[in-house]
Order: C-alpha cells, then sequence, then structure tokens
C-alpha cells in the first residue's frame, strides 16, 4: 500500500502523541503511517543514564492531575486503587540516580528514593501505564513510547528516511490531492547489517511532521571555534564508560583555575594559582546543570558554568529571573528558570565550593593551547559591536582540562524535504 490519510513523520513523543490521539478518536489504522529515520525512542535511548526527566512523573491516582510526561491518555489517567506502573529500566539500573540530592554531595546526585519496577496492570479493561518514576531517564522513556507503539498497535516502519515531499494535485492515487512523500528504508540482514536501501513513493491526504530536535543540536561555528577544542551537549556520549573517561582525561590534566577575574572563581593562591582538573560549560540551563552534576560526580575537582544571561547569578540561592527585576513577583516560568530538581542540585553543588557561575559573558572562542583547552569570553553586552567597534572588549580566558562542554540547546528539525512546503 502506498496511499494514506495520513502519515507522521516522526517516532517519538509527538509523532506517538499525534497518532495515539488519531487513533483513539476513530482514525483507521490502515490509513495511518508513522516513519521513523532511526528507531522509537531512538532519541531518549542515547541520553547518559544521568539525564532525567525534569518535569516530574506522578501517579496521582483518583486526584486527577495527569502525568506530564505521558504521550497517551489512558496513561495520564492511569493511578487509584490496585494500578501498579510501568518503569522499563535498562539493564542493570537500580533507579538512584533520579536526579535528587538527599545525601548532600557535590554533584547533587543520590536517590530519591525511587525504585524502578516493571508491571502491567488493567482497569475497567483498559491497560494502563504510567512510567513509575518520579524522573524518567531516557532508556525508560524510551521502552515507554514502544510500549506505547505496541498497544495501539500504530503502524510505523523504522530506519524510513524522507527525502522529499511535494503538495500535488487529486489523481488517481489520491483523488482529493494531497502530498507525494519520496522515502528510502534500509533493510538489515538477521545479523543486524545493513544491506539494501528502497526507495518508495508514497501519497497522503494529510502529514504531520514531528521531527523533533535531538538530532539539531545549536553546535558552535566559525574559524573562532577550533576542531577538538569543543563539543556539544548531545555528542557527549551515552555510555557509563564514555563519561567516566571524560572525567579521567580531565584528572589527567589539570589546569590553572583562578585569574582574579572569574566571579567568584578566583583560588589564585598568589604564586601561580591552583592546578584542578576542570570543565568549562557554556550554557547554564537544565543541561548545563545537568552535565555540571555528572562530571563533579565523576571526580573533576572544579566546574565553571557561564551564561549569557545575568539571572544565572540569582541561581545560587534558588532565585529566577523574575525574582530579580523591578517589581518581580517570584513567579517561575518554566521557560525562563531551572526547575526545582536542578535548582536543587545546583544549590548543593555551589556550597562545595566546586561549582562557578560566570553570568553575562559570551564565549566567542575555543583552541586549545599547551595541552589545554581555552574558552574566550566577552561581556554579553559588548557582543553586538564587537570585533567592529573601536573599543575591544575585556577577554576573560578560562582554561579546562577538557573540550570546552556547548549546552547550547537545539534547534527545530529542520529538513531539505520540508523547505517548498515551509518557510523557515
Amino acid at each position: 500500500d502506498d496511499t494514506y490519510e495520513t502519515i507522521v513523520i516522526g517516532a517519538g513523543p509527538a509523532g506517538l502523541g499525534v497518532s495515539t490521539a488519531l487513533l483513539t478518536g476513530g482514525h483507521r489504522h490502515s490509513s495511518l503511517l508513522v516513519i521513523e529515520k532511526n528507531a522509537v525512542g531512538s532519541a531518549f535511548d542515547d541520553w547518559h543514564a544521568d539525564t532525567r526527566f525534569i518535569s516530574p512523573s506522578w501517579d496521582c491516582g483518583n486526584w486527577g492531575p495527569a502525568d506530564l510526561n505521558s504521550v497517551d491518555p489512558l496513561d495520564a489517567a492511569a493511578g487509584g486503587a490496585g494500578v501498579t506502573s510501568f518503569c522499563a529500566a535498562p539493564d542493570g539500573a537500580d533507579g538512584d540516580a533520579d536526579g535528587g540530592a538527599d545525601d548532600g554531595g557535590a554533584d547533587g546526585s543520590g536517590s530519591n528514593g525511587d525504585m524502578d519496577r516493571t508491571a502491567r496492570t488493567e482497569l475497567a479493561g483498559i491497560d494502563t501505564v504510567n512510567l513509575g518514576s518520579q524522573h524518567p531517564s531516557g532508556p525508560q522513556y524510551a521502552r515507554y513510547l514502544r510500549h506505547v507503539a505496541t498497544r495501539h498497535r500504530i503502524p510505523i516502519r523504522e530506519h524510513t528516511r524522507v527525502i522529499s515531499i511535494h503538495r500535488v494535485p487529486g489523481s488517481d492515487a489520491c483523488p482529493t490531492g494531497g502530498y507525494e512523500i519520496e522515502i528510502e528504508s534500509i533493510s538489515s540482514s538477521a545479523e543486524g547489517e545493513k544491506c539494501e536501501m528502497k526507495k518508495q513513493t508514497l501519497y497522503s491526504k494529510y502529514v504531520v511532521w514531528c521531527g523533533g530536535e535531538w538530532g539539531y543540536p545549536n553546535a558552535p561555528a566559525g574559524e573562532d571555534f577550533h576542531d577538538g577544542a569543543c563539543v556539544h551537549y548531545a555528542q557527549l556520549g551515552r555510555t557509563e564508560e564514555e563519561w567516566c573517561s571524560l572525567a579521567e582525561k580531565a584528572k589527567s590534566n589539570p589546569v590553572l583555575v583562578g585569574n582574579g577575574n572569574n566571579d567568584d572563581d578566583d583560588d589564585d593562591d598568589g604564586n601561580g594559582g591552583n592546578r584542578k582538573s576542570r570543565a568549562v560549560i557554556i550554557g547554564a540551563y537544565e543541561a548545563g546543570v545537568d552535565t555540571a552534576c555528572a562530571l563533579l560526580k565523576r571526580g573533576v575537582e572544579h566546574v565553571t558554568l557561564v551564561d549569557s544571561e545575568d539571572y544565572i547569578a540569582g541561581w545560587r540561592d534558588g532565585g529566577t529571573k523574575h525574582r530579580l527585576g523591578p517589581g518581580a513577583t517570584g513567579a517561575a516560568d518554566p521557560s525562563e528558570a531551572l526547575s526545582p530538581i536542578s535548582s536543587f542540585r545546583l544549590q548543593h553543588a555551589i556550597r562545595s565550593g566546586r561549582l562557578s557561575l560566570l553570568p553575562s559573558r559570551n564565549c566567542v572562542g575555543a583552541a586549545c593551547r599547551d595541552g589545554a583547552f581555552e574558552a574566550r569570553t566577552i561581556d554579553a553586552s559588548a557582543t553586538a559591536t564587537w570585533p567592529s567597534s573601536a573599543t575591544t572588549p575585556s577577554v576573560i580566558p578560562l582554561a579546562s582540562s577538557i573540550p570546552i562542554i556547548f549546552c547550547t540547546g537545539f534547534a527545530p528539525s529542520k529538513n531539505d524535504a520540508m523547505n517548498s512546503l515551509v518557510k523557515w
């Protein structure tokens, strides 16, 4: 079959959520197709085990609030007497890295008491699912998504890439008009080796783009950012071995920390300063805090968090952007403030003396010098006019034992296939 009523592109939370809503509303399975370039939930499988959802998953029983991380109305309603939870833990996981800090450690790690468990139940004849962990990990959530796809029998073509999408008038293949989608599928042998690529043209009345963001990191670019001197958060690796290796590289390459200019990062002893294993992270939102705590947990002696905004200075006391301005109300807009779990972890790291905040600075370059890595930062207000301005802004070089880590977010999933349809 090559003609559908609806084709959804992307089998992440958005794609599966849309598909579940359509099927629940009466859409026929035979006229729906989900296309996924990798596998269901693969982006979440790439998360490191220490990376957790900041939005909480609650089993609220009969009180009614929905699970913020669910993509299925049936899951949001899960709870109540006799309803257990579904939480697919990765092999060997013990569920003790939910991001709490009950032990008061400098890295903000520790357990908040959640225990991973796998269970399935039925409520009023409906197979219900709840994540079963207050702050699920990526692999847990990926398995949850696969469970949703299986339960709703969502038709999915994995390992299939969209090459082009074009609007077409009515035809025999698509009488009402719609879209022509050219795809390329990769089949695998029994041994798992990719062995064949097959192209096909599909037709659909509707196309829903749910491409996600994980595959489109906002990585630094330009001649001032030297190859090998910086890395984006999404490229750090997902395994414990990769993160431990990164920490070991830092510990084997101590650098001078503290030059008298770094906010509260002045550790200079007057005789050339202190040499420590150090990481410099650009971007002090959720991913930056997450990465900092993960590195501190693995023995890196010092982390400096740099951000172009000034509100991070208030995060020492759990503040938010709103609390710093005139007439501030203290409201915590989740798009502008750290989540409670990240703020909690950050406070522990700051109190340990192993983490410094450097606000209102922009990183304008990264290089490797004499075996160490260096981030060049300038005042954020000067960025708009530098280097064309006659006045050269003060540059603060920050030495790092490992490549400069950029936690600068992700771009929308722009795709050449959409260029003829969407004005980006």
